[in-house]
């Protein structure tokens, strides 16, 4: 059964907007999802309210994708880099998502079904590896709206790079993303995410003229958890 929603004034009318089939510009687009991920994390009770009623309306007509879980990805890759021993304590090459703890079942059982093979979970560590005199996990999620700043502000000078920058914002431990500079002379060969510093990465974005260099802020000063937040990425966007 559905929770009544209370929604905050300024998010009232942008659904109120959504209601009459009015659509909201992009800033209030922003703004709508940066709370839906708050109030997941805090109230997921009602956040499923709030999915039921907006997230098809969301993903089909302004192509922004709500998770249904209370616990998603980003929790199962923090769990995956604190306990690097699972895979010995669970030498079987087929899984299921009871081997894994119960906030994760929901998650795992809606992308995996019954069966996870282990070479899966081997894959995934390898990717998240690193020192392990370092601290483990991904910085901490964002209490705050995603800010997404461009060159000279203008958001659709470059085709794709705004779809590309909000599709980063989805991931709770990025508090910023900004376009930064033109690369110069030829394009970029290789678009990829690196480590700057503890507190964040930079990224090169190509459309079919230009290359653009842009930063990548995150929600915690740790140079490991920079460098498993930029391994993240780079497996989701470039597949490495």
């Amino acid at each position: 059964m559905n929770i009544p929603l209370h929604l905050p004034e300024e998010i009232k009318i942008i659904t109120g907007k959504i209601d009459r089939q009015l659509r909201p510009d992009e800033d209030e687009l922003l703004k709508l999802i940066a709370y839906a991920q708050r109030l997941r994390r805090k109230s997921y009770d009602t956040y499923r309210s709030f999915y039921d009623l907006y997230a098809d309306l969301l993903y089909k007509e302004y192509g922004h994708c709500l998770t249904p879980f209370r616990y998603g990805r980003d929790d199962f890759f923090d769990y995956l880099v604190q306990n690097w021993d699972f895979l010995e304590n669970h030498p079987d090459s087929i899984l299921a998502p009871n081997d894994f703890p119960a906030f994760l079942h929901e998650y795992l059982l809606f992308n995996y079904g019954q069966t996870i093979n282990s070479q899966e979970i081997e894959s995934l560590q390898k990717l998240l590896a690193g020192s392990p005199q370092i601290e483990w996990g991904l910085p901490v999620p964002r209490q705050k709206e995603v800010v997404y700043k461009y060159e000279k502000g203008n958001s659709f000078k470059e085709l794709g790079l705004k779809s590309h920058f909000e599709k980063i914002g989805r991931y709770d431990f990025v508090s910023r993303v900004q376009s930064y500079r033109y690369l110069r002379g030829n394009k970029s060969s290789t678009d990829k995410i690196e480590v700057l510093g503890p507190d964040y990465l930079g990224g090169i974005f190509t459309n079919k003229e230009k290359s653009i260099y842009y930063y990548i802020f995150l929600t915690e000063n740790n140079y490991q958890k920079a460098v498993n937040a930029c391994q993240i990425l780079n497996n989701e966007f470039y597949g490495r």
